[in-house]
């Protein structure tokens, strides 16, 4: 367990999804107890789709995406409200309306953009890779609003969620914090798309909330046990996610859903009042045991068995079953080695060390790097990869890409980055090469700016481990 919270902290793109998951998590659990007892419950959801709608029209269009899709939703939240309280059409209608037209749109906006990329697929289903440093403000500054909003205005959001019609004889604005309310959950459903996606963020607004109420009454504890659960449950799914490698929003909603089925049979010997407290402990302890199996699999876990191909002829996939054979029944004569990498710390990297992009995290780094670009330009970096060359615009360029494990159920993949190459330096096409060089921008022929390595060092080496080997 300690390994595994050490190798996700020695990660920066790690550790800022971890970051930004605690933080929309804690948003979720505190926004989404006032929305179940409003019976809002839903609005996550339906709110989730009007974002991927936005998203999708935003990646097509160019446009920046969190820029767009923020007050797109905050236009559908509101207009939620306004058709529940000025019109025919009820909650539920408009909601179901509102985010399937929503779908819809984005669905065509992915057909004119010539099919779903990565950047849509992220948003859709999750990715951990995805989080930038200006996601970890913006969330930052989100969880500081929404726990003022309940610390300071506690009182008047317990009267609105119980007793709207009191609270308008009290005073309060109720509209105005309903709007609030919306405006908040809208943007934390959309920063939390990245990591959650959009078919499964609204069960970190439903499940903490549903779990706390199996146990507690009262709307204060109701709150606080709700935070504690949301924080508790993506902690342990992230942990789940990384050493399993499941997805992680997936493996989140799974440890909710466990954790609602705890506290059910908890509230359920609650209620009936036989050994209480005994059978209650004995649960609690065996869903700590059970999560804490899960993320000691890992290290138990064998090889993993890795399905290598290879892209031959007229698109044909060549399965390299012996490969697979030989690694799983190594022979007398022939035994392959997995070489175990070492992965460097953040205090290393502040330093402004060489920065090695290893094997554990390939994809991880390279992803990192092109996200955010201006925290890598000028660092020394090395990686091993395939020598490749292509001519763009009559401009011949040299690439060193490779296939990458995913992390945390994130697919696999072949990625690199654009090298120089130094004069009267021949590598023949698919060899193995290290380079050692430092990150820069440069202006193509095309008028557009590219990342490439600065090639300082170049040497040919033999592929690190069966599994990579060949493509």
């Amino acid at each position: 367990m300690l390994q595994i919270f050490r190798e996700i902290l020695a990660y920066p793109f790690l550790l800022r999804a971890v970051i930004c998951g605690l933080l929309i998590a804690l948003c979720s659990s505190l926004l989404g107890v006032s929305l179940v007892l409003k019976r809002y419950a839903m609005i996550g959801d339906g709110l989730s789709h009007v974002s991927f709608g936005a998203l999708s029209l935003s990646l097509v269009l160019g446009l920046a995406p969190l820029t767009f899709a923020i007050p797109m939703v905050l236009l559908a939240s509101f207009l939620l409200l306004r058709l529940s309280d000025k019109s025919d059409i009820r909650g539920d209608s408009a909601l179901a309306m509102i985010s399937s037209s929503a779908l819809a749109i984005g669905v065509i906006a992915v057909s004119w953009g010539r099919g779903m990329s990565t950047d849509i697929c992220n948003y859709m289903f999750g990715t951990i890779l995805a989080t930038t440093k200006e996601d970890v403000r913006l969330t930052a500054i989100l969880s500081l609003t929404v726990i003022s909003l309940f610390i300071f205005f506690y009182n008047r959001l317990f009267a609105i969620t119980f007793d709207e019609n009191f609270a308008k004889a009290s005073g309060s604005h109720v509209n105005f914090y309903n709007m609030l309310l919306a405006a908040l959950t809208s943007v934390t459903i959309v920063l939390g798309m990245r990591l959650m996606g959009a078919l499964l963020i609204s069960a970190l607004i439903i499940f903490p909330g549903l779990s706390a109420m199996r146990v507690f009454k009262s709307f204060k504890a109701v709150i606080s046990v709700s935070a504690i659960i949301s924080l508790v449950a993506f902690s342990l799914g992230f942990l789940a996610s990384y050493a399993l490698q499941t997805p992680s929003g997936a493996s989140i909603v799974v440890v909710n859903l466990l954790i609602f089925i705890i506290f059910s049979l908890i509230g359920y010997l609650k209620k009936s009042g036989r050994g209480f407290k005994k059978q209650a402990s004995l649960l609690l302890v065996l869903g700590l045991v059970i999560c804490l199996s899960a993320c000691r699999a890992k290290e138990q876990a064998e090889l993993p068995k890795f399905e290598l191909a290879q892209q031959t002829g007229e698109g044909e996939v060549q399965k390299y079953d012996e490969l697979i054979d030989l690694v799983e029944n190594p022979s007398e004569t022939e035994t392959p080695t997995v070489q175990v990498l070492e992965f460097q710390t953040l205090p290393e990297l502040a330093a402004g060390e060489e920065l090695y992009i290893d094997e554990k995290m390939y994809i991880g780094w390279v992803l990192d790097i092109y996200t955010n670009i201006d925290d890598y330009l000028g660092r020394q970096v090395r990686i091993r990869g395939m020598f490749q060359e292509f001519e763009q615009l009559g401009e011949k360029k040299y690439v060193v890409f490779r296939f990458g494990p995913g992390c945390c159920g994130d697919d696999a993949g072949m990625c690199g980055f654009e090298i120089t190459l130094p004069e009267d330096t021949e590598f023949s096409l698919d060899s193995w090469i290290e380079v050692r060089g430092v990150l820069e921008r440069y202006k193509s022929k095309d008028g557009l700016q590219y990342l490439r390595i600065a090639t300082e060092e170049i040497t040919q080496v033999e592929p690190e481990n069966p599994y990579t080997a060949h493509y």
